[in-house]
């Protein structure tokens, strides 16, 4: 998304989220360019998981993969809030989990993308960033209630 070229969205910061969550079509379309960088690295295996329902992508993760091999193949993310561009790295972004395989029932390491859907797709007037703490934990925040 080019802000310069598109409608400014609302972005909220709240400490009290775990996540980013974005705007569906900008989460897809990052989730796609991230498919599209990896689709032929045979090291590694994207997987996501969809709503049964909807067929929406829901959570996607790098399985028997820790996020330190895939760092450096993955591009920054930047946030622009008025001026000023935020820019958070890709192990920023990236969290190191398990993931319990049922056929060999073992876990086995897992990269997972800290980043969710808004799925807002049917309610384009609630499209909005919310800024949790996999974006806060990268940056000092001053909260001045009297501005």
């Amino acid at each position: 998304m080019d802000p310069e070229d598109e409608e400014n969205i609302l972005a909220v910061i709240d400490s009290g989220t775990t996540l980013m969550i974005l705007p569906q079509s900008i989460f897809d379309s990052m989730i796609n360019e991230i498919a599209s960088k990896m689709k032929d690295d045979h090291d590694v295996n994207m997987i996501c998981t969809r709503s049964p329902d909807s067929n929406e992508i829901e959570v996607c993760y790098f399985n028997n993969t820790m996020c330190h091999q895939i760092d450096k193949k993955l591009d920054p993310i930047k946030f622009v809030f008025d001026k000023s561009v935020f820019e958070l790295k890709s192990l920023a972004y990236l969290k190191d989990d398990t993931n319990h395989v049922e056929e060999s029932d073992k876990d086995v390491p897992a990269c997972v993308i800290d980043i969710r859907s808004a799925k807002d797709k049917d309610h384009p007037d609630d499209k909005r960033f919310l800024m949790g703490n996999t974006f806060l934990k990268n940056y000092y925040s001053v909260y001045d209630y009297d501005w």
